[in-house]
């Protein structure tokens, strides 16, 4: 879906969003500076560039194809990190979830159709998981950043929420979902005046 949201400037500001049915937060690198809380939890936007670059490539390299352009070549785009959760069943989990790890950063790189439509995507990096009420009292919940851990222990981490719902058997099916919360790079770009 485009966007006009600058029509009397001397550009047009485009953005180029995808909205899937889950809650999305836009925020992008700099963190809050009127202390009203803590920053976002996002990760090095140009490491996460360079992570998709260079799976990207690998990609490229695996299906012999060509090479693609720098994502940071065309001065037309820019880009920004998106917040956004999905909640995945363990089963999902287990059966429909690939990751990698590119440029000490931990990318999804491959998911089933349903959890794609749950909203985790290629290439986005998963920033924390969780469970119920997310830890912070008597078992009332698993929570666990994962923010820039390499592979094993992101895997470590998803495990554990694992042996947690596994541990609590007495849940109801809601109860047995782990929220990912990932970060999602995008691309927004500028055009010309008509």
């Amino acid at each position: 879906m485009m966007t006009n949201l600058f029509s009397n400037s001397n550009h047009l500001y485009l953005l180029t969003l995808l909205f899937t049915t889950l809650s999305f937060i836009a925020a992008f690198s700099t963190p809050n500076s009127n202390n009203n809380g803590p920053p976002p939890n996002l990760v090095n936007k140009d490491n996460f560039v360079k992570s998709i670059e260079i799976l990207q490539n690998e990609i490229a390299k695996e299906t012999n194809q060509p090479l693609p352009p720098p994502m940071t070549d065309d001065s037309k785009y820019f880009f920004g990190l998106g917040r956004t959760s999905s909640t995945l069943s363990i089963e999902q989990i287990q059966t429909g979830l690939t990751l990698v790890e590119a440029n000490n950063l931990v990318l999804v790189n491959g998911v089933s159709q349903d959890v794609y439509d749950a909203g985790l995507h290629p290439q986005d990096t998963i920033v924390k998981v969780s469970i119920g009420g997310g830890g912070d009292g008597d078992d009332d919940g698993y929570s666990a950043d994962t923010k820039e851990m390499d592979i094993e222990q992101t895997a470590e981490v998803i495990r554990g929420a694992i042996q947690y719902v596994m541990e609590k058997g007495s849940w109801s099916q809601e109860e047995c979902i782990v929220e990912f919360e990932v970060n999602r790079l995008m691309k927004l770009g500028y055009a010309d005046q008509q």
